[in-house]
């Protein structure tokens, strides 16, 4: 499991000001004592060395022992030892060190030492993820500075709670404690705020909008104070949220931002994250040499400061960025995560090891060796309570028992029991959650149709393969959805749509205007939810009938119901619209304008889904027709050259529904980029059949411009080649090429 947000969580802007007492003693010996103090915290900043630290420790101890008889200099010790033992794992003399400090705080009259007593039992308990210890000393340091009325402390108070909290309460505290340092004006304190909220919404409310609003604000007031240790942490934190979100030149900006201050300030634990955020960025890209780069830096720095739980993370990225490419790679380096996690005790470590090596012997056909890494990972995940791994492994194992029983069909190996898989399966199934991923839900419908299909099953296959239909059906709804809405609601917040609004009251022409655009948008939504109810009521039909052939009957009545009916109701829709626009002012035209182009949109993508469901447009000839007339239609209109090339065409190969949409759609997209961003002029298309694989290769000779990723354009087409097992890739060496390799079905 990837350990990025845990330790940016585990050292996020904290910072400790202590200020002691001045005592009557020697003032060499003071400065000598307070320069070993100076060392040690510089130490602790770095986050390196903890042997060094400790051994700073223990010396400074000794003087307070041998050369002071006041014990609050041994209590600035005992406040500081713990955090380097928790870097060893010491956690039997981290006990001793506090409970020896608490018997100083508890004699104690000095609420501000009491209160620090405190604080360093909180970071202790946090460090061990002891919750219920970690509450409990929060809330005696609370009350103590809550009656000495200490702003700041109270605040950093706050701050330790909130993070012990539950997820209900958390943002209550972390906003008490923004409230008091609004007041007090730091800048400093307002950053560390700012960073908890944004860290909040990304790691609990998973708002990434949200996240950049309060990461930024705290960016802008660590960039004033000229503070680059946490600044590099705000940057680390945009890197990660730019790459959820696809945005991938964001995402790399702010990673190399962060990579150059943490290298700056020798923050030696920070460089081995960001080389890891970054290697997942450019493996996401598809740029796999330039990922291995990334992550071989980091590992080469975490072997060199001997960071384990840093180097477990990146052992396992590597481990992934090699599976599809070197398999024997992939289980060097999970083995050498399994070692490292043994060694370090930690249980889901271990799981995800050898679930990741099941995983590689079951491609490589180890199929017992396999099984028995699978079934001691679930244990070991079981045993965690590490949910979220759980049934992706169950499926793993599953897949895993699939194949092996297809393979001993053909040999006399002894293959696995079936019953065991329907189990396995329906377990999984009953656990199945409404907001369970697509990917999940789409595993499981294709392993329940492997199942039943090597059961020669036929009735339950096809009920299975109805529902991956269902599926893929439901989320281009709900995409569709998503976007109509998304534009509604830009149009809603808009200035201009204030303006138009408040026009409406006066002017008749302008609430025809909003009653045409809310048919449209109302009859789209409708289509769409006409469009399932149908789907949803012949499937039905289909599972008491002849499955495939009704199949293929109710695809072909719905492509032309889809084409007679719903492409003359949008054309009608656009024309009345365009006699509409005639009748206006022109500073109302353009609105019109806009409703054509979104209906002349809408008919062009019912013609691509009617295409789509056509049952008698199922081979791969059909597809080479559609994406021939697509280039040629959209290609001459900027003078491009096009070639094809046709590599051992096979025209009466047939080919899935679902794998010649999303071949077209991918196409499309490609198709799309040129047109907008390039500067060349030949376009040559390679479509084929390669040692068992369809390929289609997309060249352009022009140097495309780089496009700002929406989370829409690439991150859709990727998207779109993993349902169909595919690998995308893309390379911009020379111009712009786009390539797609699937397994023929």
């Amino acid at each position: 499991m990837k350990t990025h947000l845990k330790l940016v969580l585990l050292f996020l802007f904290t910072s400790i000001h202590l200020s002691y007492a001045q005592v009557d003693v020697d003032s060499t010996k003071i400065k000598e004592f307070n320069k070993l103090i100076d060392s040690i915290s510089q130490l602790r900043k770095n986050r390196a060395d903890p042997e060094t630290g400790l051994a700073l420790c223990r010396a400074a101890l000794k003087m307070a022992e041998e050369e002071f008889d006041d014990p609050l200099y041994k209590l600035k010790i005992y406040n500081k030892m713990p955090y380097f033992m928790l870097l060893v794992m010491d956690q039997e003399a981290i006990k001793e060190y506090l409970m020896k400090g608490g018997a100083i705080a508890d004699k104690l009259e000095d609420s501000v030492f009491k209160s620090d007593y405190y604080k360093g039992c909180c970071r202790y308990y946090q460090g061990i993820g002891n919750r219920d210890s970690l509450v409990f000393y929060n809330l005696k340091n609370i009350k103590i500075l809550e009656v000495i009325n200490d702003s700041v402390r109270l605040a950093g108070a706050y701050d330790s709670y909130a993070s012990a909290s539950s997820s209900d309460s958390m943002l209550y505290y972390f906003r008490k404690a923004l409230d008091i340092r609004t007041v007090l004006k730091d800048t400093a304190e307002l950053a560390k705020s700012y960073g908890n909220i944004g860290t909040y919404y990304l790691a609990v409310e998973d708002d990434l909008e949200k996240t950049i609003e309060y990461i930024s604000a705290s960016n802008e007031c660590f960039l004033s104070i000229g503070n680059e240790g946490s600044l590099s942490v705000g940057y680390y934190i945009l890197a990660l949220v730019y790459s959820d979100m696809a945005s991938y030149d964001e995402a790399i900006e702010y990673g190399q931002k962060s990579l150059e201050l943490k290298n700056k300030t020798g923050d030696l634990n920070g460089i081995i994250q960001v080389n890891d955020i970054l290697g997942d960025i450019h493996s996401n890209l598809g740029r796999h040499q330039d990922a291995l780069n990334y992550y071989y830096q980091g590992k080469s720095q975490a072997l060199a400061i001997s960071s384990d739980l840093p180097l477990l993370a990146i052992y396992e990225s590597l481990a992934i960025e090699h599976f599809d490419h070197d398999l024997d790679s992939s289980a060097y380096y999970y083995n050498q995560s399994l070692d490292l996690s043994k060694r370090m005790n930690h249980s889901v470590g271990e799981a995800n090891a050898k679930v990741g090596l099941g995983e590689v012997f079951s491609k490589q056909e180890k199929f017992e060796l396999a099984e028995s890494y699978l079934l001691d990972g679930l244990d070991l995940l079981q045993e965690s309570g590490y949910e979220s791994s759980i049934k992706p492994s169950l499926l793993s194992l599953t897949e895993l028992y699939l194949v092996w029983f297809e393979k001993s069909e053909n040999t006399s190996m002894t293959g696995p029991d079936l019953n065991n898989v329907e189990n396995i399966l329906g377990q999984y199934e009953e656990t199945l959650e409404t907001e369970e991923s697509y990917i999940s839900k789409k595993r499981l419908y294709k392993n329940y149709t492997n199942l039943f299909k090597a059961r020669k099953n036929y009735k339950q296959q096809s009920v299975y393969q109805s529902k991956l239909v269902a599926l893929q059906d439901s989320f281009i709804v709900n995409r569709n959805i998503e976007v109509a809405n998304e534009y509604a609601e830009k149009l809603k917040t808009s200035e201009k749509e204030k303006e138009i609004i408040a026009l409406e009251a006066k002017n008749k022409i302008a609430s025809f205007r909003n009653t045409v655009f809310s048919y449209a948008l109302g009859g789209t939504i409708l289509f769409f939810g006409l469009l399932f109810y149908l789907f949803r009521r012949f499937t039905k039909i289909r599972q008491r009938e002849n499955q495939l052939k009704e199949n293929q009957n109710f695809r072909t009545r719905l492509s032309r119901n889809l084409h007679d009916d719903v492409s003359s109701m949008l054309n009608s829709l656009a024309m009345q619209t365009e006699l509409a626009a005639m009748q206006v002012s022109p500073d109302k035209k353009s609105t019109f304008d806009d409703i054509v182009i979104k209906s002349r949109q809408a008919v062009q993508n019912m013609r691509d889904t009617v295409w789509a469901i056509d049952s008698s447009k199922d081979k791969y000839e059909n597809l080479l027709d559609r994406i021939v007339d697509y280039a040629e239609e959209n290609l001459s209109l900027k003078n491009f050259e096009l070639d094809i090339e046709k590599y051992n065409w096979k025209k009466d190969q047939n080919i899935l529904p679902e794998h010649r949409q999303n071949i077209y759609l991918i196409f499309k997209e490609a198709i799309t980029n040129i047109l907008k961003h390039s500067k060349g002029d030949h376009v040559k298309i390679g479509i084929g059949f390669k040692q068992n694989n369809f390929v289609l290769d997309i060249h352009n000779n022009g140097a495309v411009e780089r496009i700002k990723k929406s989370g829409v354009g690439t991150k859709s087409m990727k998207r779109r080649a993993i349902e169909i097992g595919g690998v995308l890739s893309f390379n911009h060496d020379d111009g712009f090429k786009v390539n797609l390799k699937m397994p023929l079905v």
